[in-house]
């Protein structure tokens, strides 16, 4: 069999793929806004741009996994805008997903037979054929349960190809993967678009971009904001400034001194470890945090933000290392025992109940049996930093609009008077006015002794307001200390854009 059918359908190359006016709602939320391009058959197009610019759910667009709030796809003349995932594979477009998502229990070969969906001799070479260009004969009996992240990586793609595409949509590949992993996947992928099939690929880093694609489109807030050659958005300064912040600062500034340190930190996490499956997403982690601090955590996409977060909250559980808060060694704790000792977290996406009051979503994050006059000053120290939420009590959450929505998240976080909150990317596809008030809140935060932890991707707000700052780099600590460096533009770009770590500043 010849490796152009392993690869692409029949051999031939793709159709056009051509997208107009793709717009997908979610509520109040518009993940994908009026987004259009062409894919002349064959070519590689890169889709980049910062944390929930829409990269991901374009994907799911593209895929048949979410339906469009309007616009239109069209591939070899057939529209699939309104065909399900199961029809868009049948018209020879299938998506990789980020977190490879096999059989758990099945073999690599009997995950790959399910997505070839046919018998007979000619189905078991294309099967066989299709597990030997990922890499896969000498484990084609192997469990997929069983298999390390490079080989559960070249099964999502054998999985993906299995079905003959003549597109193939690619959510962040490389994810987890450094060095020669990174290397032999970028090669494999380079395979698959070299044969005539298109391909789709939203990623982060620079690197793998610039080896597989010829265009790249970045998107913002839904939106497509640039488009052009790897070479072209990697020199331009809209983009750098997209993916860092846009420069300005909050009405509060950081204060001139920053708080005394006193005692033990607050909370110290030391060598945390912390992974899904066999992806990495943390790996050695120290941070603290004193009271009264407000500290950043930026980092590029990937970088394990969230995951920290997660981390310090305890909704995601470490693999090794540990988590002190106060005195204790909470690391064993689950997250609603870390709540009680006084650590909130304000979750990435906001998370509020549509169909409940601004008041009742308050209300759920306070014990039950409270007395209703604990209750009642809980929710008024909420409205004291949140005025707008009081005037909108009784309004449903689904009715807010996004920084109003992000202002009931953080209102929830603190409702249980924490010495310690969690907020992951709070600004997230608001506007910048809204996040003015945002970041004046948090000064409101800092101002009643509570530490404040500040996951975000919007470096220069985030650094307006922060004693001290830590950047991560695919999981690892690249700087930890004084926010000041950080505002030369070399420094961030080396710490965000793939330079290697050994050049980033210490303070």
């Amino acid at each position: 069999m010849q490796e152009d059918h392993v690869f692409n359908g029949d051999g031939r190359e793709a159709p056009e793929l051509i997208v107009r006016g793709l717009t997908k709602r979610f509520g109040g939320v518009t993940a994908v806004d009026d987004v259009g391009f062409r894919l002349p058959g064959g070519q590689a197009l890169a889709v980049v741009g910062p944390n929930g610019a829409g990269k991901s759910t374009l994907l799911k667009l593209l895929a048949g996994a979410h339906t469009p709030t309007s616009g239109s796809i069209e591939f070899g003349g057939r529209r699939l805008e309104r065909a399900s995932a199961r029809q868009v594979v049948r018209a020879g477009i299938a998506l990789a997903h980020q977190i490879p998502r096999p059989f758990t229990g099945l073999t690599v070969w009997e995950n790959v037979a399910i997505g070839a969906g046919a018998r007979g001799r000619a189905a078991e070479e294309h099967i066989a054929a299709v597990i030997a260009e990922c890499g896969l004969q000498d484990k084609m009996r192997r469990r997929a349960e069983n298999l390390r992240l490079l080989d559960l990586k070249r099964l999502e793609l054998a999985r993906a190809l299995s079905t003959r595409p003549r597109c193939i949509l690619l959510d962040e590949v490389a994810a987890g993967l450094s060095g020669r992993e990174l290397d032999e996947v970028i090669a494999l992928i380079a395979r698959i678009s070299a044969t005539g099939c298109g391909l789709v690929l939203v990623e982060h880093v620079e690197g793998v971009v610039q080896s597989l694609v010829d265009r790249v489109i970045v998107m913002d807030w839904g939106r497509i904001i640039a488009e052009g050659t790897p070479a072209q958005i990697a020199a331009d300064a809209t983009v750098r400034q997209v993916y860092l912040g846009d420069g300005a600062r909050p009405r509060t500034a950081a204060r001139e001194t920053p708080p005394a340190r006193s005692g033990p930190p607050l909370l110290r996490l030391e060598g945390v470890d912390l992974a899904y499956g066999d992806i990495p997403a943390l790996r050695g982690v120290d941070l603290e945090v004193w009271p009264g601090e407000v500290v950043a955590v930026l980092g590029a996409n990937g970088a394990g933000k969230s995951s920290l977060a997660a981390a310090i909250s305890g909704a995601e559980r470490v693999r090794s290392g540990s988590v002190r808060f106060g005195a204790d060694d909470v690391t064993a704790l689950p997250a609603y025992r870390r709540a009680r000792r006084g650590i909130a977290h304000c979750p990435e996406g906001r998370r509020v109940f549509p169909a409940l009051s601004v008041e009742e979503n308050l209300k759920l994050a306070l014990p039950l049996r409270m007395p209703a006059k604990e209750v009642a000053g809980r929710l008024e120290d909420v409205y004291a930093v949140f005025p707008a939420l009081a005037e909108m009590r009784a309004r449903r959450g689904g009715a807010l609009s996004g920084g109003q929505q992000q202002m009931l998240a953080i209102g929830r976080a603190l409702i249980g008077r924490p010495r310690l909150v969690v907020l992951d990317e709070i600004s997230l596809g608001l506007a910048p006015v809204v996040i003015d008030g945002l970041y004046e809140a948090i000064e409101a935060i800092r101002s009643e002794g509570i530490a404040v932890v500040v996951v975000e991707q919007n470096v220069h707000r985030c650094l307006a307001v922060a004693d001290r700052a830590y950047v991560l780099d695919r999981g690892v600590v690249s700087y930890a200390g004084d926010p000041a460096p950080l505002s030369d533009p070399r420094l961030l770009e080396r710490l965000y854009f793939g330079s290697p770590r050994e050049e980033a500043l210490s303070p």
